[in-house]
Formats: structure tokens, sequence, C-alpha cells
């Protein structure tokens, strides 16, 4: 089956450079490496002197910091 690009399947397995990391998160690539600098943001690989990132780390970064517009204004 033949999806248009925006509803194809992720592979969530697929290693990432910083720049495509940053683009999917919609990040400054600049932010993703500061944020490897101070200890924080997604997980990531270093493989021999190159920094990767795991499309399903990413995905779950993003997930762990949504937030229900319900659960806001019942607090």
């Amino acid at each position: 089956m033949d999806f248009p690009t925006a509803l194809r399947p992720l592979d969530t397995h697929k290693l990432l450079t910083t720049k495509e990391a940053a683009r999917f998160m919609n990040l400054s690539h600049r932010t993703l490496e500061q944020w490897r600098w101070l200890g924080e943001g997604p997980p990531f690989l270093k493989i021999r002197r190159q920094v990767r990132y795991r499309l399903a780390d990413l995905i779950r970064y993003q997930e762990r910091d949504q937030r229900d517009p319900e659960n806001l204004l019942a607090a």
C-alpha cells in the first residue's frame, strides 16, 4: 500500500543525526547540542565520534512531555 508521506509508518529503529533529530522535533540542532552538554534532552548514542538519536527515543521523549488540556483545567 502506498501511503502519502505524512501517513507512512515510521521506522522507529532508524538512527538520526543531530540535524535530522532537530528537524523531527522542530528544534534547532544547537538546542540538542546544548541539551547534550547539560545532560538534558532525549537519550542519544555515541558511535565512535558520531552522535545519533533513535527515532523511538525522540517520540518517547516528546510523549513524556505531552500535557492533557483537561487535566490542566482540573488542577
